[in-house]
């Protein structure tokens, strides 16, 4: 039998291996166990790594932490199993599991690598802090227990699958050596991992370990398929792929560069692609993106997918003609058949594209790696308003975005021109009897929509960003919105028909009237208005709906009865 146990530093943050003096305990219950806090709302730890100290009845803050034991700045010491615990909350916070310890065992008879995960289940209680005189929430373990997972390179199973998911990514690559004896002693020869395995590449134990069973021989393939999950299409249908299909499928010329790249690193190949297809190819201009740990506000492998999602990359456009800023009946054309609310490819080549119209490659790369190294949480939407209000923006404005960036500076203005091109457009008139149509019903509140800046804010919140943007009449169409807990989720007119829209991914227009809840809420408010008879039913249910009672709460704050 072969052995190896892994603790979590508190101070380090991270796995490591250790010593592991209670394997040989009964029962896990007979080994102390603590837990450390670290809280990030200011509240009396102050941001630090803290731990109940039963003797002196407070937090204390953590200054060592070794393999079974601990001490706080106070001098007292901890000796046991460790858990961390993200912050505290109070009594009413559910209960969660919390790893301790992670164990492994290699039987060389039987060919199993099982991993052992103790953990504790804990929930929090208040008691007093006698520093601070005040009240605070201690973790308080309420059940222990030990759960297992056998991993067999016959059949490539782990089992029970429930269990996979909070293996720590040390635990698992240290699984693999012991997979490894398996495989030479099956095979005849050790499998090869690749050198990515031993960076931050891999996100999770679990992953580890599915991408040596199922794609041994090369386990960024694995790692690739389960990021860019498309359909065949995507990576073909052999179950032989191999560096070269990699290669077509991200539409890149396959040579030992690349070889190396992939082999540290699989997500090089989507991220040069992504870079090829916004107009960065020079190899020398590339190079320092696959690098990174970040890509454009993100983990490298979440941010491809806010770039480029699950969708096959080959369907992606890029570049376009040389003339394309220069039309802006092109322009139009393209934001509104391109233009939907989820979309974050479009901004992104309609930006880099714009740059590369006014400077070289090399700049734009620079650019794209000052953004990527300083990236702010409001670029998104920075690049969304210079996408969706491009035609509107003066020359003077776009000129500040090649020159400036997508600074907060250069998003204050792109705003202030748009909110006076909407403050242009005309407010919405209606009737007293159509104002008082605005109710709250069956937990739906129904608003008309009073302007066309209105109009076009709900629009964008709800996806549908290809309406056409011509001037609104301001009057003949009763326009509103459906809200739930203030965020419109649905957005209908009357005029002549009902015309019903859901939140969606904002492609079409998704007329919603057979979709359940919102539906029995639209019908509840048209016998309530009385409108029913001019706009409803719909279909034969719906006449069973009609005759329910109902109950809305009209904008003037009373209770009305139909």
């Amino acid at each position: 039998m072969q052995r190896k146990a892994f603790h979590y530093n508190i101070v380090a943050r991270e796995w490591r291996e250790c010593r592991d003096e209670k394997t040989n305990a009964e029962d896990i219950e007979k080994i102390p166990v603590h837990f450390v806090v670290h809280s990030s709302d200011g509240h009396a730890y102050d941001h630090k790594d803290m731990i109940w100290c039963p003797s002196h009845k407070t937090y204390e803050e953590v200054i060592s932490h070794e393999e079974f034991s601990l001490v706080t700045a106070a001098g007292c010491k901890f000796e046991g199993l460790f858990g961390c615990v993200s912050s505290t909350v109070d009594e009413s916070t559910p209960a969660q599991d919390i790893l301790l310890r992670s164990r492994l065992l290699y039987n060389e008879g039987s060919g199993l690598v099982t991993i052992f995960s103790d953990a504790a289940t804990i929930k929090f209680r208040s008691i007093k802090d006698c520093r601070h005189k005040k009240m605070t929430c201690i973790p308080h373990p309420i059940l222990y227990k030990v759960e297992s997972v056998a991993v067999m390179l016959k059949g490539r199973k782990m089992l029970p699958q429930n269990r996979i998911s909070d293996i720590p990514v040390s635990s698992a690559r240290a699984a693999l050596i012991f997979l490894q004896e398996e495989a030479k002693r099956i095979y005849g020869h050790a499998i090869r991992l690749p050198n990515s395995i031993h960076g931050n590449i891999f996100p999770s134990g679990e992953s580890i370990l599915s991408a040596f069973l199922y794609n041994p021989s090369d386990m960024n393939i694995w790692l690739l398929r389960n990021y860019f999950r498309s359909g065949q299409d995507f990576f073909g249908s052999s179950f032989d792929d191999d560096f070269f299909n990699i290669c077509n499928a991200f539409h890149l010329e396959p040579d030992e560069y690349l070889k190396n790249l992939y082999d540290c690193n699989p997500l090089a190949l989507p991220i040069l692609s992504v870079l090829h297809l916004l107009g960065i190819r020079k190899r020398e201009l590339t190079e320092p993106f696959p690098k990174s740990r970040t890509f454009l506000g993100d983990s490298v492998a979440d941010g491809l997918k806010n770039v480029i999602g699950y969708s096959p990359i080959g369907r992606i456009k890029s570049g376009f003609p040389v003339n394309f800023f220069d039309n802006e009946e092109n322009i139009r054309n393209f934001l509104e058949h391109r233009a939907t609310r989820n979309d974050t490819w479009n901004l992104l080549l309609f930006y880099c594209q714009y740059r590369l119209r006014y400077e070289e490659e090399g700049a734009l790369a620079h650019h794209l790696r000052e953004l990527n190294t300083n990236w702010e949480p409001g670029i998104w939407d920075r690049l969304r308003l210079f996408f969706h209000n491009f035609p509107d923006l003066p020359e003077n404005v776009r000129d500040r975005v090649l020159k400036e960036g997508l600074t907060l500076d250069v998003h204050n203005e792109m705003m202030r021109v748009c909110k006076q091109k909407k403050l242009a457009s005309p407010e919405f008139t209606y009737s007293d009897k159509e104002r008082r149509y605005e109710c709250r019903i069956d937990g739906y509140d129904f608003r008309l929509i009073r302007s066309s800046e209105s109009y076009w804010s709900v629009m964008q919140e709800l996806g549908f960003y290809n309406t056409n943007r011509t001037t609104l009449p301001d009057n003949g169409i009763v326009r509103m919105t459906i809200c739930k807990e203030d965020k419109p989720v649905a957005y209908f007119e009357l005029h002549g028909i009902a015309l019903l829209m859901k939140k969606s991914d904002g492609s079409f227009y998704n007329n919603c009237l057979r979709d359940a809840d919102i539906r029995i809420a639209f019908l509840h408010w048209l016998k309530w208005t009385g409108l029913w008879e001019g706009y409803g039913p719909y279909y034969e249910e719906d006449y069973e709906i009609l005759q329910e009672d109902v109950t809305a709460q009209g904008y003037w704050n009373e209770l009305v009865h139909n």
